[in-house]
């Protein structure tokens, strides 16, 4: 009886021990480190097809396309009526942190008597109210009084408006992370001297840090 019972321990014990070993196997590691920076990024798009009144055409891009716009008049002459020539242009804007609107012209036009020029095309930009989704709803968008005209722009950019972040999260492509808002263009019918060529311009609107 005895006997039976150290045999009976002796294999316990051997099981123990080899319980103990596989536990105390060899493990190996390594460690994988991140280390990102986030940069200020801004973002300016199309917001759909923009509207022209009164003989004023606009055609744009497809919504969240690259800002790209013609402005087409076919006559700044009266022969029709006295009414404005009005034009808009809706734009998308997103930002990480606070930003800032400026725009420039290539044109060089100079005033020259009853000619059409830049100073007869009047600017300016409008906002929407801020929406919810991934929009920064505490921030405050401002506009710039910049001369009130295309004319007032130069090469050198100029400031037309600032605010402060506009999306919390997304990516270029996301529906809910910008703010809209609308460059409006006008211009009175006059005896303008008659053109050969139509008088042409361009404007560059651009977001970026303040």
């Amino acid at each position: 009886m005895k006997n039976t019972i150290k045999i009976a321990f002796a294999i316990v014990f051997c099981l123990m021990l080899g319980v103990t070993v596989n536990a105390q196997a060899s493990i190996d590691s390594g460690t994988v480190d991140f280390s990102v920076t986030v940069a200020p990024s801004f973002d300016i798009r199309s917001n759909g097809a923009g509207t022209g009144l009164n003989g004023m055409a606009v055609a744009v891009g497809i919504a969240n396309s690259a800002l790209s716009a013609t402005v087409t008049v076919a006559d700044a002459s009266p022969n029709i009526d006295s009414s404005l020539l009005t034009a808009s242009v809706p734009i998308r804007l997103r930002s990480n942190a606070p930003y800032k609107l400026n725009a420039s012209r290539t044109g060089t036009s100079v005033p020259s008597g009853p000619n059409f020029e830049s100073s007869d095309i009047g600017m300016s930009i409008t906002y929407n109210a801020r929406g919810a989704g991934l929009v920064n709803t505490g921030g405050v968008d401002n506009v710039v009084a910049f001369g009130g005209n295309v004319g007032a722009l130069a090469p050198a950019a100029v400031e037309i408006a600032n605010g402060a972040r506009i999306s919390n999260g997304g990516d270029n492509s996301t529906p809910n992370n910008f703010i809209t808002a609308n460059l409006n263009f006008n211009a009175q019918r006059a005896y303008y001297t008659p053109t050969v060529s139509p008088y042409q311009d361009q404007i560059t609107v651009s977001i970026l840090a303040p």
